[in-house]
């Protein structure tokens, strides 16, 4: 599912198409295996899990939630953070994806900034990124916004919930409703 999500194909703004997500690069062995899988999932904004004892690949594609939760699965209080706290707050991003046209080096992809996110932060704050295994400037951009984007949902619920609750995984999208603040399958 990863593969084929991986694979589609994302209409370019100077026209034509590319695949979402390709891996392009060298990965020196000699480096420590979690730096070598940070490096490969950042071409694809993803995360790997471990539930169950079964690695996981998740890619930077929406899925739709299949699991709704509300007040009757919660097993304790809930916990709610309504905001990025200050110092982990940006609005743009910048940074380096390896150019074949450089002769594969590092190079600096168009800043991603966001001026609405600007204007609410009073200033522009950047986040310097390295793509190492991305070989399109289009796609380091559109890796880049995602990281702004995803940055900016700041709402973080922490709740201990009933064995309801078990077929939901890491990294899963789950409909909460809780009366108490105002959420109908909002998601999270």
């Amino acid at each position: 599912a990863a593969a084929n999500i991986c694979d589609e194909a994302v209409d370019l703004a100077a026209g034509g198409t590319e695949a979402r997500y390709t891996c392009n690069g060298v990965i020196d062995t000699g480096l420590a295996p979690r730096s070598i899988m940070e490096a490969l999932l950042s071409g694809m904004a993803g995360a790997l899990t471990w539930p169950a004892g079964l690695w996981t690949l998740h890619v930077g594609a929406y899925e739709t939630p299949a699991v709704s939760l509300n007040e009757d699965d919660l097993a304790g209080p809930l916990q709610v953070r309504a905001k990025v706290p200050r110092q982990d707050l940006y609005n743009a991003i910048k940074g380096t994806f390896v150019d074949p046209e450089q002769d594969w080096q590092p190079t600096d992809f168009p800043a991603i900034t966001n001026a609405t996110y600007a204007a609410q932060d009073g200033a522009q704050i950047f986040r310097d990124v390295a793509f190492p295994v991305t070989t399109s400037s289009a796609t380091a951009q559109r890796l880049a916004k995602m990281i702004v984007e995803k940055s900016r949902q700041g709402i973080t619920v922490t709740a201990p919930f009933k064995l309801s609750a078990f077929k939901v995984s890491a990294w899963d999208n789950v409909m909460l409703s809780i009366d108490a603040m105002g959420w109908t399958d909002k998601v999270f």
